[in-house]
């Protein structure tokens, strides 16, 4: 299994568990639609932590896969297309951000790419000092595709969301909570103690629930 759920204490964790990169691919994105439509609503959870295992969060998309689909489209059915697989993955995305329980990611080292437009559709998110986030599609022709780009945009505007995503550029956890991409900034060992927190905090808060949504 590329990611792990289980429920403690009525906090939900969903776990990136490929370390130590946690690539996302078709295999992951298919586990990750089936737990945020299946196995979460039927777990009456009242708040979700996304985390990862190992050193980094995410590189992002399983790039070869990324590649072969795109050059090979003719190996997918029309359902099974690469701009369809896109779209679904956007669509368990929103699901996600629409869940009416808090969902906070709790980033570390790298997170990129698909990886960082998960996070993207989270309610809150914190990171370690030593996390670098951004949306490098650019970089090998290609445009950020799982609904990062209107999500991004929202968070910080037009002006600035084009620059990085035009440049590709990562932006470290200091320039992320500059940009009010991220909402707190902890220490490693503090990182799963402190998303926790938060989530006891905010656990049956249905009025903020209300605002992020």
């Amino acid at each position: 299994m590329s990611l792990e759920f289980f429920v403690t204490g009525g906090i939900g964790h969903l776990v990136l568990n490929k370390p130590p990169a946690n690539t996302m691919n078709r295999l992951l994105f298919n586990e990750l639609k089936d737990i945020v439509s299946h196995e979460i609503p039927a777990a009456n959870i009242r708040a979700l932590i996304i985390s990862a295992s190992g050193r980094h969060f995410s590189s992002g998309a399983d790039l070869d896969e990324m590649m072969l689909n795109i050059t090979d489209d003719a190996s997918f059915s029309e359902e099974n297309s690469y701009p369809a697989f896109l779209e679904e993955n956007n669509t368990t995305f929103l699901a996600l951000s629409r869940l009416k329980i808090p969902v906070i990611a709790a980033l570390k080292g790298i997170c990129i790419g698909s990886a960082f437009e998960l996070a993207l559709f989270c309610h809150v998110r914190i990171c370690t000092e030593n996390t670098y986030m951004g949306l490098p599609e650019s970089g090998f022709n290609l445009m950020p595709g799982c609904g990062g780009i209107y999500k991004l945009t929202e968070m910080i505007g037009k002006a600035k969301a084009m620059e990085l995503i035009l440049s590709g550029k990562n932006v470290s956890a200091t320039e992320a909570k500059e940009l009010n991409i991220v909402h707190k900034i902890v220490a490693r060992n503090e990182l799963l103690a402190e998303a926790e927190n938060i989530a006891g905090r905010l656990a049956g808060k249905s009025e903020f629930m209300e605002i992020l949504q």
